[in-house]
């Protein structure tokens, strides 16, 4: 990306400073053929896109894409970030980069340059460390979850065993799902309390007595619901 195309891509209120840094970069930066053929001038004498007002936070997300395919060097500069990045999603942009992108950057005003301009391959870095902090929270939740879940089901474990039962007469896929989700938690209870065997005896009993429905004995093979437990 050429010095013409960086600043194209710096969307912001067109004022008199904005024209002094436009001027001077016109007199450095040849504008590309497809700029001008595609795009034109207007009669002041201005690309029509910086006279034409949009939504400044389309073109810093159209760099974030190219960020994200790989077709930025990770050493360029961004852009100038516009106000209310934070606001905006792309359903093209990962949201772990753009959360990076956005930070504490959602002012009232037109836009701004931070002290320090991040380069693309920082964003990157940033946008890893975010997934991986969003995937080691959302493991926590499942764990948090999980327990408490367990913590209840302590209290009734005859009444699941009816309420398994009964999933698996009602037939059908979700019922399944749920009766082998509720198996897969007794099973857990089992191997704290020392009754695994117990529940493999039950888990055969379920198997002689329904072996007969295919999808639901699939299900039980992919959850380890064997004679082993």
């Amino acid at each position: 990306m050429n010095e013409f195309s960086k600043f194209l891509t710096a969307s912001a209120p067109f004022d008199e400073r904005r024209r002094a840094r436009v001027h001077a970069m016109l007199a450095r930066v040849r504008a590309p053929k497809w700029f001008v053929g595609e795009y034109g001038w207007d009669e002041s004498g201005w690309p029509a896109p910086f006279v034409d007002s949009t939504d400044p936070r389309t073109p810093y997300l159209s760099w974030l894409r190219e960020v994200q395919a790989g077709e930025i060097d990770d050493d360029e500069v961004e852009p100038p970030v516009p106000a209310g990045l934070g606001m905006a999603r792309s359903s093209r942009v990962n949201e772990d980069l753009q959360v990076i992108a956005a930070g504490e950057r959602d002012l009232a005003d037109g836009w701004f340059e931070p002290v320090h301009r991040r380069t693309a391959g920082e964003l990157l870095a940033g946008a890893r460390a975010c997934r991986r902090a969003r995937q080691l929270l959302a493991a926590q939740e499942v764990v948090a979850a999980q327990k408490a879940r367990l913590e209840m089901l302590a209290f009734r474990i005859e009444e699941a065993w009816l309420d398994v039962g009964e999933l698996i007469q009602a037939k059908g896929s979700s019922a399944y799902d749920k009766a082998v989700r509720l198996l897969c938690d007794l099973r857990v209870l089992a191997r704290r309390r020392g009754r695994v065997a117990e529940f493999v005896w039950r888990v055969q009993a379920l198997r002689q007595e329904h072996y007969k429905k295919h999808t639901l004995m699939a299900r039980f093979e992919r959850a380890g619901l064997t004679v082993r437990g």
